[in-house]
């Protein structure tokens, strides 16, 4: 339903700022459910999540939405493995240096557990 949508979305429009924007808020949001943690997983929300880090890495609100679902979906350990693929700790370094206020608690929080 609503997850593969989202991420689908994130994929056929991976250039647009406003619907990354909008799909990160949407999965942050979905994400704060534990049944929805490893459903995002498993739809490619992760790695649609960090591809818009990395598309959009001058967007406060890509960086600081894409942080929080990553924060949220860290709660499943499940999680952590297909997040460490994605090698995202220099794109979490990178928008807690750009954007300290945004994102340094996510970020630090995610990298710590990241290793």
């Amino acid at each position: 339903g609503g997850i593969k949508a989202v991420v689908s979305a994130m994929r056929k429009h991976e250039l647009s700022v406003g619907v990354q924007e909008q799909a990160c808020w949407a999965l942050q949001n979905l994400a704060s459910n534990d049944d929805n943690q490893t459903a995002i997983a498993k739809e490619g929300g992760i790695e649609a999540v960090v591809l818009a880090m990395r598309r959009h890495e001058d967007s406060a609100w890509v960086q600081k939405l894409a942080c929080a679902v990553l924060y949220n979906l860290s709660v499943a350990s499940s999680n952590l493995p297909i997040m460490r693929k994605e090698q995202p700790r220099q794109l979490l370094e990178a928008a807690k240096a750009r954007f300290p206020s945004e994102c340094s608690y996510d970020a630090s929080v995610l990298i710590n557990k990241l290793g």
